[in-house]
């Protein structure tokens, strides 16, 4: 059986990703930055306040 030369078994034995979070790329690769696992979840309350309009913005079409 012929192993990729580019793939280090003893460095990286089973794909894993590194132990330290600062170390592994971000985003995460092959993903999206909106599906980051690595990104810090925001709390229910940033959440909250993420999806509601600015004060003044829904109104700003109606006059």
């Amino acid at each position: 059986m012929q192993t990729d030369p580019t793939i280090d078994p003893v460095a990286d034995p089973a794909n894993q990703p590194l132990d330290d979070p600062e170390q592994q790329p971000r985003p995460a690769p092959g993903m999206p930055p909106d599906m980051d696992p690595l990104a810090p979840t925001p709390s229910p309350d940033e959440e909250e306040n993420a999806r509601r309009p600015a004060p003044g913005d829904a109104q700003t079409g109606f006059k």
